[in-house]
């Protein structure tokens, strides 16, 4: 039996790269679009301890007091009265206009539920307030 050979077919030699270069491609395009979400550090927090465990915050405030938002389950309370979130937003706005240090302190209950918490920071960051401390309440014994 003879070979027969085909005319005009030959070997292919080079090696397909095109697939290798979408690959790559695609690599950076993801790489590219989470960098910004990898590099956002959203709210800074500095955490510092206090001097004693068991130190119990006043929240009674005088005129040049800081503002104090207790967040409860139920409402949203400054200097022990109840207020809305649009009485907050207008109280914070007030507050923050002559104020020289523009620091509100922001008392969650445990029982609160975290979105209400960022919801009322929200509304402080948005009227006026340029840092936010959160306070944990002590338990009553």
């Amino acid at each position: 039996m003879a070979r027969r050979r085909q005319a005009g077919i030959e070997a292919i030699a080079e090696v397909n790269i095109i697939p290798l270069a979408d690959v790559v491609t695609t690599l950076i395009v993801v790489f590219l679009m989470t960098m910004p979400a990898l590099l956002w550090s959203g709210i800074q927090v500095n955490a510092t301890r206090a001097a004693k465990s068991r130190e119990v915050v006043r929240q009674e405030n005088s005129a040049d007091d800081k503002l104090t938002v207790l967040v409860t389950a139920e409402s949203i309370q400054v200097d022990g009265r109840h207020v809305t979130l649009d009485e907050l937003g207008t109280l914070t706005r007030s507050r923050m206009a002559g104020a020289g240090d523009r620091l509100v302190i922001v008392v969650p209950d445990d029982a609160v539920r975290l979105g209400n918490v960022v919801t009322v920071m929200d509304v402080l960051k948005q009227n006026g307030a340029e840092g936010l401390a959160l306070l944990n309440r002590a338990k009553e014994q």
